[in-house]
């Protein structure tokens, strides 16, 4: 028997306290009678005469008119969260929970009138929860508001739609704006709601191109057990996914694990496809036996489990493909809370009863990211014996520091540890998730307030690359001050090479391009110089970044599959002049301790108006390509590249074939065989730049530009086209293409191919074919055009060509060539844009310090 006095209300009026009555009533012969029966052994969640389920501790206001099925009609109630209450983790309560709180309806249709008949239930049919805060935790007092939109006659019963909020200590937590709930019998509520299975989600990718994301650690898991999920539960994830999981130490994420208890609501994930799912991003499949005697079995007749709490389970699937991508690892102590601000969709199709043996989640994942917070945003079905029963898209969860936990650098800049560390065991600097933020323009939070004074109102500053573009994850080492050029700033970085990522796959070999060697050099010195607070000479002008040319060698043959890549750069020479700064930049890539790469390069900071007439490299002047001074050379020919497809398969004998998907690079070409400034070949091409291109995007969405890297890349491919189309390779058997060893590329940029220009051109005169053993090598020269100016000029691009069955232990030992000589420096100081042209980046000079891989200078 309720004890009326435990009762209150906000007002004292007898329809409140009858609705009051009532509710309670309702839900407690739709609970209690369910958990007095209940094993006590089943989940040990609560004595058996607790209320397991109910999630309303009072009545505040109730409005609409009995006998009246029609708005205006609304309840306001409150549920005070109780200490060490059985269902919160760590003291947070769950968002199933906060969901059920739509369990007051049943107060308002009781109000209304709704005649309780034999064998009617209510249910919550589909609700579409949006979250805006941080969930309740223990102690708190929620406040919701239902608010009726309208009524419908289902049957002998009722339907009413209505919207709902939650709010807590004032702020808004959750909001729905279209959700439906109904009294009357099961069959009848649920009919035709079957045909919802294929609901598909409405979530936009925020992400600057539709790719894949690279988990922060890589594991071999593709299921876990039920002895794994224990150990979930108790927060042992390095047992489950390997030692790089294991922040104990550190006293890191202490409450990133599983829910355990009557609240646990999967057994086992039997697949993890990291590659699985409609998009390729990821699927996961994980069980949960049904114990017919189990406490989430409510109401007398037509007992069925709660929505919410499958909903639970879905969401716990998604916190462990967050820990399964080692998402929370950039946070000292997080936790997982729901994705703010993306409507899910929750849909109930049919029942799961006490009858049903076995619950079946599937996952489709349809985004990941790291911001705004570490996130998973996922479609997911749920079966009770093979049957859909309900389905939720865009069901988003988050890894999200804790209040109070720092993130980031502090109010003096400094970057304290917060709990990442590279493979090595040592420190990290700045995290994924800081440099996520670089490349977002946020770069107050991630590199400190000093350089957010180039961020302000008035100005702007490009991004580092983003998205998939990005080409460095951590930072490990700084050595510098903001504001202070000295020549011996040192920046170490890292950089994980996925062996499934997309440039494995669109290259015309399973091997690392070219430009992706260039881009995870450049992008790091240009970090080096933005850390030492380069824009910060630029303080109310809109600024823009140049690289402006550099030299490279590949020193020896690597395969970077699965390869952590450790990049050191320093600054070699600090240039400001009228307007300007240059800073030349020395490099060296490393893995497993060995250097693999390594040259310098020059970067360029110019505010907006240097960059509006761009005057190339000769001075503003067209200067003609090699095929216009020279047109019909004998033999010449064209072909078309980008519509013939033949080009991207194995071509018979040599197996040889050109890059596809995001590196269709050329369209179509013109061949001399015998022409080019040395005779020795000729290659003239042309690319229709379309301003939807990916790398537009990626590589700064302030300035949108293409990577100059990627005009070397269509370089490097239209010299593999010359390399097939004369048959240089059909004596050797089955080979492929590889990065060329030992051979130093030279680049020198003065313009841009920009969004709104329509074409690329380009040449190359091949300047030597060599021939050695297991090796075939060829060496060109080369320009890029934009329509009417002539604006990269390359030397010694070449292209390689090795057997396919020789292992890179294997390949032929070459050498690396040095800086040539007549290499000079000119000074730019008070110089324009155009005369900057001049200053070249010179070889390594007598005396002039490197770094080795641990971070020492050494002589060089």
């Amino acid at each position: 028997m309720l004890d009326e006095g435990l009762i209150t209300t906000a007002v004292g009026d007898r329809p409140l306290v009858a609705a009051q009555l009532a509710m309670q009533r309702r839900l407690l012969e739709q609970l209690d009678r369910v958990a007095g029966r209940s094993s006590a052994k089943s989940d040990d969640v609560q004595s058996p005469d607790s209320p397991l389920y109910r999630f309303v501790s009072r009545v505040l206001e109730i409005h609409g008119e009995p006998g009246r099925f029609e708005p205006p009609a609304s309840i306001t109630a409150e549920y005070d969260i109780p200490e060490h209450a059985w269902y919160t983790l760590d003291g947070v309560v769950p968002a199933g929970v906060v969901i059920e709180t739509t369990q007051c309806v049943l107060a308002l249709l009781e109000h209304l009138g709704v005649k309780v008949g034999t064998g009617q239930v209510y249910r919550l049919l589909s609700a579409d929860p949006v979250f805006h805060d941080r969930l309740p935790r223990e102690g708190q007092k929620i406040v919701f508001r239902a608010e009726a939109t309208g009524f419908e006659a289902r049957g002998d019963g009722l339907l009413v739609h209505f919207t709902f909020e939650c709010h807590v200590d004032g702020v808004l937590v959750m909001e729905m704006t279209d959700a439906c709930a109904g009294y009357g019998m099961p069959a009848e509520l649920l009919s035709g709601r079957a045909e919802l299975a294929d609901t598909r989600g409405q979530h936009r990718r925020d992400r600057r191109a539709p790719t894949k994301f690279k988990p922060l650690e890589r594991t071999d898991r593709v299921n876990l057990t039920a002895e794994d999920i224990d150990l979930l539960t108790r927060g042992e994830l390095a047992a489950v996914f390997g030692r790089y999981w294991d922040q104990r130490a550190d006293g890191c994420n202490r409450s990133i694990r599983l829910a355990t208890g009557g609240i646990r609501m999967i057994d086992e994930v039997t697949t993890i496809d990291r590659f699985g799912g409609s998009r390729g991003f990821g699927e996961l499949i994980a069980t949960r036996a049904v114990d017919a005697n189990g406490w989430y079995f409510h109401g007398a007749l037509g007992s069925a489990m709660p929505a919410t709490l499958l909903v639970a389970g879905a969401t716990q699937l998604l916190q462990v493909y967050l820990m399964y991508s080692g998402l929370h690892l950039v946070f000292p102590d997080g936790e997982f809370q729901p994705a703010f601000d993306i409507p899910a969709r929750v849909e109930i199709l049919e029942q799961v009863t006490a009858q049903t043996r076995a619950i079946t989640y599937r996952a489709d994942i349809t985004d990941s990211a790291l911001l705004p917070r570490p996130n998973v945003v996922a479609d997911l079905t749920v079966y009770a014996d093979g049957r859909p029963v309900l389905r939720i898209t865009d069901l988003a969860v988050q890894a999200r520091e804790k209040p109070g936990t720092p993130i980031g650098p502090g109010a003096d800049g400094v970057m304290p540890f917060l709990g990442r560390r590279n493979h090595a065991g040592e420190a990290t600097h700045s995290n994924e998730f800081h440099l996520a933020l670089a490349g977002d323009g946020k770069f107050a939070a991630a590199m400190g307030s000093e350089l957010s004074a180039a961020t302000g109102v008035g100005n702007r500053v490009p991004r580092t690359p983003g998205g998939d573009y990005q080409r460095f994850d951590r930072i490990q080492q700084f050595r510098g001050t903001p504001g202070v050029f000295d020549d011996d700033a040192l920046l170490v970085t890292e950089y994980d090479s996925d062996p499934e990522w997309w440039y494995y796959h669109d290259n015309g070999s399973t091997t690392m391009p070219n430009f992706i060697y260039q881009e995870i050099a450049l992008q790091s010195s240009l970090l080096l110089g933005y850390l030492l607070g380069g824009p910060l000479l630029f303080p109310e002008d809109d600024l823009f970044v140049r690289n402006l040319d550099g030299y490279a060698t590949l020193t020896r043959p690597v395969d970077l599959r699965g390869k952590t890549i450790r990049h050191e750069t320093v600054l070699k020479t600090h240039l400001p002049g009228s307007g300007v700064l240059l800073q030349r930049f020395g490099f060296r890539l490393f893995t497993d301790g060995e250097l693999f790469y390594e040259g310098q390069t020059m970067y360029g900071y110019f505010p907006g108006e240097w960059l509006k007439h761009q005057r190339g490299m000769d001075g503003g002047k067209y200067r003609p390509s090699w095929l216009e001074e020279n047109p019909n050379p004998p033999g010449a020919h064209s072909l078309s590249i980008r519509s013939d497809d033949r080009w991207r398969q194995p071509q018979p004998g040599t197996g040889l074939r050109l890059a596809d998907g995001r590196l269709r690079l050329v369209d179509e070409v013109t061949v001399a065989p015998d022409g080019g400034v040395f005779g020795k070949g000729y290659v003239h091409g042309v690319r229709a730049v379309d301003p939807s291109d990916w790398y537009f995007d990626v590589h700064n969405d302030l300035d949108k530009v293409m990577p100059g890297t990627l005009g070397i890349e269509s370089l490097v491919q239209a010299l593999q086209i010359f390399v097939l189309d004369a048959g240089l390779a059909a004596d050797m058997g089955p080979v492929r293409f590889e990065a060329p060893v030992g051979v130093q590329v030279r680049w020198t940029y003065r313009g841009q191919v920009e969004i709104h220009d329509k074409q690329m051109s380009f040449d190359l005169s091949v300047k030597e074919i060599r021939r050695e053993p297991g090796r075939l090598l060829v060496v060109a020269d080369a320009n890029v055009w934009k329509p009417g100016l002539r604006i990269y000029e390359v030397s010694d691009v070449a292209v390689e060509v090795r057997p396919s069955g020789q292992g890179l232990e294997e390949a032929a030992c070459v050498t690396t060539q040095g800086p040539r000589s007549g290499d000079v420096q000119h000074s730019p100081s008070g110089q324009g844009l155009e005369e900057a042209a001049c200053v070249t980046t010179q070889g390594p000079r007598s005396g002039e310090g490197q770094h080795s891989a641990s971070g020492e200078v050494v002589s060089s």
